[in-house]
Parts: structure tokens; C-alpha cells; sequence
């Protein structure tokens, strides 16, 4: 049985999500999914502002930031063909509320060291036997290889998430196997505040993850699965989740 090792998350969040994804369903999209998409596509895009900022006043890399955000509102439709089929209302809004984080995001790129998110390559394809998966980003930290993740939802006060965490490390035993190398660290770009923070890939992440990719298995295997009630309210496969079966 293949795993991907972008189910790992969405495993941790809710069992019920990870097996409709898994047999074929696809999430409901809404704005909150367009938001979602379109902010990752701009994520990619910040060491090209980077790249230009002189380092002086974040004013400018406001400017930089909003330039790089207009070539994805351009590109967006033909890197997503959903955002062909959105209303121009919905369209504007995601939009919108994207050039409204411009003010903190720049603030807080302007502090990190821009070569840590400029990519050696990006959506690079990663296999073994058991999982596979796309990594964003591999990245030069500290000189040596690391895989970095593009996450759109908020950071933690300190570190990162530990599904982030999981995933991450996921990825960096990947690129060991298919580099043959030692990865020592691992990265994940917060996004949508402009946040970057890496941190060791340890042995007992290592561990969760073969503990991780075990149960995902076995939840596969079985007939039934557990509901993350909490995630409910916000989930983008709540019209199909078989409610009776709780």
C-alpha cells in the first residue's frame, strides 16, 4: 500500500477526511480553498521580491510584494483552471484579503535571511516503496540540503505545527534515500504572515513518522474510522461524510 506524504496532516486532523481523499473524493471548493491555493501560488513567488529588496524600508518590499501578487492574480487561472469557473465577486475577494497581509507579511521577511527560502528546486518528486510526495521547496540551510514546505495557515507562537513538523521530516527521509545524503534540517514557510522557521530533524520525529505512515495503513485497512467532530464545522468534505455511520 502507497502512502502519500501529503496525507500525513490531513490523517492527523480527521481519519474520516483521510479516507474520503484517499478512495477518490475531492474537497468542496469554496473561498476559503481559492484563498488557500492563491496564497501558496504568491509564497513561491516571495524570493522573487527578495531578490530585489535592497533591504532599506519595508515600504519597498510592500511594493515588491504587491507586483508579485499581481502576476499571480494574471497566472492564477492558468496554474489552477478552477479559478475559470469563480465569480468575479470571489475572484476580487480572495484577492483582496491576500493585499491586506501585505503590511505584516513584509515586516517579517524583512527580518529573515532571504537566501533560506530561494529554492535549489521546487515541486520536486520524491518516492520509496511505502510513500511518496511532492516536496515545495529543497533549500540550502546552513550549507546543506533541506525540503521546505509552503503552509498557508498561521504558525504556532513558537515552532512548528507538529503535523508541519511530520511532514517535513516525511520528506527529508525521502530526499535522503533519493540523494543519498544526511539531512540534518528541515523548513517550513508560514505563508500567509511571513514567518520562516527550520529545526532539526530528530530521531523521534523519524519514529513518528514510520509510526504515522503504520496507522494511516491500518485506518485503510479497516472498516471503520474515527470523526474529528471539531474539524467538522470547517471541512471541505462535510456534504459527502457519511454521518450515519458514527
Amino acid at each position: 500500500m502507497h502512502i502519500k506524504v501529503s496525507y500525513m496532516p490531513i490523517y492527523l486532523k480527521c481519519q474520516r477526511m483521510f479516507r474520503l481523499l484517499v478512495v477518490g473524493h475531492e474537497y468542496e471548493m469554496n473561498v476559503g480553498l481559492l484563498l488557500h491555493l492563491a496564497q501558496k501560488e504568491w509564497g513561491l513567488r516571495y524570493p522573487r521580491a527578495l531578490k530585489e529588496f535592497d533591504g532599506s524600508q519595508t515600504s519597498e518590499l510592500e511594493k515588491l510584494l504587491l507586483e508579485t501578487l499581481g502576476g499571480v492574480k494574471h497566472d492564477i487561472s492558468h496554474i489552477h483552471p478552477v479559478f475559470r469557473d469563480v465569480e468575479k465577486e470571489d475572484f476580487e475577494q480572495v484577492f483582496q484579503t491576500l493585499e491586506k497581509r501585505i503590511p505584516e507579511i513584509s515586516c517579517n521577511l524583512a527580518l529573515i535571511d532571504a537566501r533560506s527560502i530561494f529554492p535549489v528546486q521546487t515541486d520536486v518528486f520524491l518516492s520509496s516503496k511505502e510513500i511518496s510526495g511532492v516536496v515545495d521547496k529543497i533549500v540550502i540551510i546552513d550549507g546543506s540540503y533541506a525540503p521546505s514546505l509552503i503552509k498557508t495557515h498561521p504558525p504556532p507562537s513558537v515552532g512548528v505545527w507538529k503535523a508541519d513538523r511530520l511532514q517535513a521530516t516525511a520528506y527529508a527521509m525521502l530526499l535522503e534515500d533519493e540523494m543519498d545524503i544526511r539531512i540534518e534540517k528541515a523548513q517550513i514557510e508560514y505563508v500567509s504572515s511571513g514567518i520562516v522557521r527550520d529545526f532539526p530533524v530528530k530521531t523521534a520525529d523519524r519514529r513518528n513518522v514510520i509510526k504515522c505512515l503504520e496507522d494511516m495503513k491500518a485506518t485503510l485497512e479497516q472498516e471503520r474510522d474515527n470523526r474529528n467532530e471539531k474539524m467538522c464545522g470547517s471541512c471541505y468534505l462535510r456534504r459527502i461524510c457519511k454521518w450515519d455511520d458514527d
